[in-house]
């Protein structure tokens, strides 16, 4: 009789003790959602206000950027950029692709997100760089090809234009001869410019 009590003592504590470590984990992954989201109030306020300095501190001390919380932070880098402010734009998308809990498909679109960021500054080589990654490893290289086809067209890079527009193909977008016509129009007109007549 005294090991049935004592075995029927020990299994009601355990699970007290059980209950009160979930009741206490419970209780604090509350605070932090509570936390989490006054702090993306103050953000939103704070962007209200015309103070986006504060509202991005406020934005990018959320210790936690979770499924929840990242296409806010996409909004949020996406609103700079088309604000002109894309000093902004590349914190806040740097600040998604660094963390390392995010899936794959996020850390993607943080990564095209960040070279649109360095396209609009016009730091090309950068995005140059970032689209060129995309295109090789990227979920979507269609996407990341015709931004460096862009890039190329603005810095006068026909080969590279052209050869863009060979991997387009490659990957399922129709041909544009049009385009590629172009291309080597313009470089033939270089080489005639150098009397480079092979």
């Amino acid at each position: 009789m005294h090991a049935d009590a004592n075995f029927w003592l020990i299994l009601a504590g355990t699970l007290a003790a059980g209950w009160g470590l979930t009741s206490y984990r419970n209780e604090k992954r509350r605070q932090r959602r509570h936390r989490r989201r006054a702090r993306y109030l103050e953000g939103v306020r704070f962007l209200l206000d015309d103070k986006p300095d504060r509202a991005l501190e406020a934005f990018l001390t959320i210790a936690e950027l979770d499924d929840e919380t990242v296409d806010t932070h996409f909004a949020l880098g996406s609103l700079y950029r088309r604000r002109g402010e894309v000093d902004r734009a590349i914190r806040v998308h740097q600040h998604i692709y660094d963390k390392a809990s995010l899936d794959e498909s996020h850390r993607d679109a943080a990564l095209t997100e960040l070279a649109r960021d360095y396209f609009r500054a016009g730091l090309f080589d950068r995005a140059e760089q970032l689209f060129q990654q995309l295109a090789d490893d990227g979920r979507d290289p269609a996407l990341a090809l015709q931004h460096l086809v862009r890039i190329y067209e603005i810095q006068h890079e026909w080969p590279q234009a052209a050869a863009a527009h060979e991997r387009l193909r490659a990957v399922g977008v129709p041909e544009q001869p049009a385009a590629i016509a172009h291309y080597y129009c313009q470089m033939a007109e270089a080489a005639i410019a150098e009397a480079d007549y092979d």
